[in-house]
């Protein structure tokens, strides 16, 4: 598969009406990157269903510390961040989802995602840290995250959505300005 070369993203917060693509996407997502750390009978199951249900809630509920960004080109999704500002008292910002889409790949949706997400942080938190969680079997997700900066904090095991128990690495960043420079 070759590199995307994006024409015309356009990067903007998500509205309700968007939790069905958002949903599509996560699914898709988690189907091609967690088969094998996620059980099968989850992935196969009605995970769609499942992911609408959590983003039609995400979006219909207005938290003030929660910013979801959707990445578009026309009417096709490229890509999602989910981040939650001040999410924990000693990590501090939560990323809680970075999802994009096959076709869009390699083409820096990924870091301009995140560069948007933690520049929203900046005013809000500028001294806080900001974490994510990813699976320790993604190697392609914990190098993009290594070259964006960040350091891989611990590794801890987790019951994952559906029951399965995997190991997962938190990526820390010291500050959101440390991440809008790297990405």
């Amino acid at each position: 598969m070759g590199t995307y070369t994006p024409q015309m993203i356009a990067l903007r917060p998500a509205v309700p009406s968007d939790a069905e693509a958002i949903a599509g996407l996560h699914a898709q997502s988690w189907r091609e990157n967690y088969r094998g750390a996620y059980l099968d009978t989850f992935l196969d199951g009605d995970l769609l269903g499942e992911r609408r249900a959590v983003w039609r809630e995400r979006l219909d509920a207005h938290v003030r510390n929660q910013l979801v960004l959707v990445a578009v080109e026309g009417t096709s999704l490229a890509g999602f961040i989910c981040v939650y500002a001040a999410h924990d008292p000693h990590w501090g910002s939560f990323i809680d989802n970075l999802h994009v889409a096959r076709a869009f790949k390699r083409g820096g949706i990924g870091s301009a995602l995140m560069s948007r997400a933690a520049a929203w942080l900046v005013p809000q938190c500028p001294n806080h840290g900001v974490y994510l969680l990813v699976l320790e079997m993604n190697a392609s997700a914990r190098r993009f995250y290594e070259r964006l900066g960040g350091s891989s904090a611990e590794v801890s095991t987790m019951e994952t959505h559906g029951g399965a128990v995997v190991r997962s690495c938190r990526y820390t960043w010291p500050r959101p300005a440390a991440l809008i420079q790297r990405a």
